[in-house]
């Protein structure tokens, strides 16, 4: 699915071009996975925990604009288990 979202990104930055507002990147983005068959959901609320980021193992960080970014983070599952977790 990693795979899918950053070919989505590229495509939609290569056709989008630099210069344009988030809401119109984004809302090419959501044009690029929904062609590749990905469900997309907007604003969705995800739960957070002090220091570790979330529940799921895989982020991206999509940077459109002159030269656009892609940063990948992937974890593993015992680093995503809140019972695992100390707060300072």
């Amino acid at each position: 699915m990693t795979e899918k979202i950053i070919k989505a990104f590229c495509a939609a930055d290569n056709g989008l071009g630099y210069g344009f507002l988030e809401k119109v990147c984004v809302n090419t983005l959501v044009i690029e996975l929904e062609r590749l068959g990905l469900k997309v959901a907007r604003n969705v609320t995800i739960q957070v925990f002090y220091l570790r980021a979330t529940l799921y193992e895989v982020g991206l960080l999509l940077n459109c604009g002159l030269k656009p970014k892609v940063k990948h983070l992937a974890y593993s599952n015992s680093r995503k288990d809140p019972t695992t977790w100390k707060n300072p």
